[in-house]
This record gives C-alpha cells, sequence and structure tokens, in this order.
C-alpha cells in the first residue's frame, strides 16, 4: 500500500477525489479506476464518523491513500480522524497562523501537542501494537493538511508555511472566491492569483499543494492540471464522487 510520504512527495502527478457519499462500492470504483487517494469528506458529506471510519477502511482495502477532512478544527474532532486511520487530517477554516499552530498541535500527542492519547484505538492496532513504537511511528507518518480558503490564512501564508509538524497545503478555491465576495466565482483572476502565491510560498518550503479541480469537462480539467504542474503542483483532487454521479447520469438522458 502506497504511504502518505509516498503519495505527497511523488515525483510524478497523483490524482485523487473528494468523498461525500458513505458508500464503500464508491471507493472500490474509484480505485479500480486508478485514483491514488481519497479524502473523506466530513464537513460536507451527510453522514458521521461511523460511515467516515468505513469509508478509510475501503480506503485501505483498495491501497487508496484516506484523508480526512475535519468539519471543524477542535481536539476531539481531529482525535477521532486519525484514531479511526486517517493518513493525515484535513483541516478547514483556517484564518490565520493561530489556527494553524492549533490545528497542528491537535495531531500531536502530549507534552508536543493536544491530542488525545488512547492505544485501544484502530490507528493503534488495538491494543495490539507497543505504545510507544506507535506513538513513534504515528507522529513521523500522520499529520495535518491545512486548508487554505480565507483571505486571512493567505495573508500568513509563508509564516504557515514554515510551521514545524505541516504535512502540507490543500487550497480552496471555492471557498476562496465566496470569502472575497465574488459569489463562488473561483475561475476569477484576483482567486487564481492568490492561489498561485499560496503555491509559490508551500513550494519554497518544499511542502507539497493539493488542488481540487471542479471543472465538469475532462479537457479542461487536463489544462488546469497542465497549468499547476508547471507550478510546482503534483497533487489533484479531481471532482468529487457526487460530480462522478451526476455527470454520468445525465449523459444517458437524451438533449
Amino acid at each position: 500500500m502506497r504511504s502518505l510520504d509516498d503519495l505527497l512527495h511523488a515525483g510524478v502527478p497523483v490524482f485523487g477525489t473528494w468523498l461525500q457519499m458513505p458508500c464503500a462500492d464508491v471507493v472500490d470504483i474509484v480505485a479500480a479506476s486508478g485514483f491514488g487517494f481519497g479524502i473523506v469528506d466530513l464537513e460536507h458529506g451527510s453522514f458521521d464518523f461511523g460511515a467516515a471510519d468505513m469509508l478509510v477502511r475501503a480506503c485501505d482495502a483498495n491501497g487508496v491513500v484516506p484523508f480526512v477532512r475535519v468539519p471543524d478544527a477542535h481536539v476531539p474532532t481531529i482525535t477521532k480522524a486519525l484514531d479511526c486511520g486517517a493518513a493525515a487530517v484535513i483541516v478547514p477554516r483556517i484564518g490565520g497562523l493561530d489556527d494553524a499552530r492549533a490545528a497542528i498541535a491537535a495531531t500531536r500527542w502530549a507534552p508536543d501537542g493536544t491530542r488525545g492519547a488512547c492505544p485501544c484505538v484502530r490507528s493503534g492496532g488495538h491494543f495490539v501494537r507497543d505504545w510507544a513504537r506507535f506513538r513513534c511511528e504515528r507522529e513521523a507518518a500522520a499529520g495535518a493538511m491545512l486548508l487554505i480558503e480565507t483571505p486571512g490564512a493567505i495573508g500568513a501564508i509563508d509564516d504557515i508555511c514554515a510551521l514545524d509538524g505541516l504535512r502540507g497545503i490543500v487550497l480552496g478555491p471555492f471557498d476562496l472566491a465566496v470569502a472575497m465576495g465574488l459569489d463562488g466565482d473561483w475561475r476569477a483572476t484576483a482567486v487564481q492569483d492568490k492561489l498561485e502565491r499560496v503555491v509559490r510560498a508551500a513550494t519554497a518550503r518544499g511542502l507539497p499543494v493539493v488542488m481540487p479541480m471542479f471543472d465538469t469537462d475532462p479537457a479542461q480539467t487536463q489544462a488546469r492540471v497542465a497549468h499547476w504542474q508547471r507550478l510546482g503542483v503534483r497533487l489533484f483532487a479531481i471532482g468529487t464522487d457526487k460530480i462522478f454521479l451526476s455527470l454520468a447520469a445525465r449523459s444517458f438522458l437524451p438533449r
């Protein structure tokens, strides 16, 4: 199975998608189609941690790296996601440097962080594994991916990218466009300029960047992928499971 480090530092483009439907069969299909990672969406998916746990297991079974986008940055929320086996958590609504620090701390156990400690969890082998060894391996392997989707976070992006323990950056084009008062127009030049600023700051620090792709036309998606590749992006979250299903369903209806 591909590890998080293999994924984050791949020298070639790697493609994943957002998992917003609580269905293991969808993960099977995504994996069989060649996707390398899945983002279990607890922020916008209409399911709870029980379903998220099932989707993480399905990812593991298919050799797909499982991320979990948590609904908030509360320590118990991040702890639950990592305990169930998320390779990394994607933390939304980072407003600035303090939010970024707190999110990263929530992925680390005391005395270095605020994550709750329990050996009887799935990621720890349900008490089968040695705790000290598990802690050392897990803190080196898992961690925080920060979702950069606010002007405040972009204003502090250089300092955020310098934080210890940060595993990578995920861009949030749609939310950023909403926050900028552009009604979700993520294609706007002002939005794209800010996204490029984040990519430059991250790549200067050697941090991987995940770029979501929302185009519904494959040719447009490929063109945008090529553009962001030239800027150093290697990880792309293409569409969502719901987008794939809706596009396929509509394609069978007469126009």
